[in-house]
């Protein structure tokens, strides 16, 4: 076995107790297949598998596989999806005659789905990436599905005067919530 299916075969282990011991020939696929990813990167793949739907059980092959080169940096993602998403939505609904809005309110609502909405449903590692990368994974759990409806919110909030509707909004945290209390508490 190689370091990297040791280290793979270890974690799974931690996770999975009822996991048996790999054979020989798995030992080898893995070493195979692990050669061009690090141990980051592996245990990326194990931690996401593990918050997926299939995180009760040990992953198959393919499902680690797929996970790791989709992670990996040097797989290209955006094959068929537009360099500018906003222009590309601003021309579809034009060709399709339901252009209301201006290029501004279709950058906002974007940028909307690719931080907030992406961190939101599909989780921290996924905004965190680059912005190509953050595209396809979007785009591949659908949340441009409504993307009518979020240019609509954030044009409507500007006509009403809210010009800071498109900041990314986040839960208070504890510590707000403190310098909120103390600052009342100051001024009565």
């Amino acid at each position: 076995m190689s370091k990297k299916s040791d280290y793979l075969f270890w974690n799974l282990k931690q996770l999975y107790p009822t996991m048996g011991a790999p054979t020989k020939i798995d030992e080898e696929i893995y070493a195979e297949m692990l050669e061009p990813y690090s141990t980051e990167e592996i245990y990326a793949a194990i931690k996401n598998h593990r918050k997926g739907e299939r995180g009760g059980y040990v992953p198959r092959l393919s499902e680690l596989k797929e996970t790791l080169e989709f992670n990996h940096p040097q797989r290209q993602y955006v094959r068929d999806l537009p360099l500018s998403p906003e222009e590309y939505l601003m021309r579809e609904d034009e060709r399709m005659g339901r252009t209301k809005y201006f290029f501004p309110d279709y950058k906002i609502a974007v940028n909307y789905i690719l931080t907030d909405r992406l961190r939101k449903e599909v989780g921290d590692w996924a905004a965190d990436k680059l912005f190509a990368e953050r595209f396809r994974i979007a785009v591949d759990n659908g949340l441009f599905a409504d993307f009518t409806e979020v240019v609509k919110h954030f044009r409507n909030n500007k006509e009403l005067g809210d010009a800071d509707s498109h900041l990314p909004t986040r839960e208070p945290m504890d510590s707000d919530k403190k310098n909120s209390n103390q600052d009342s508490n100051n001024r009565g």
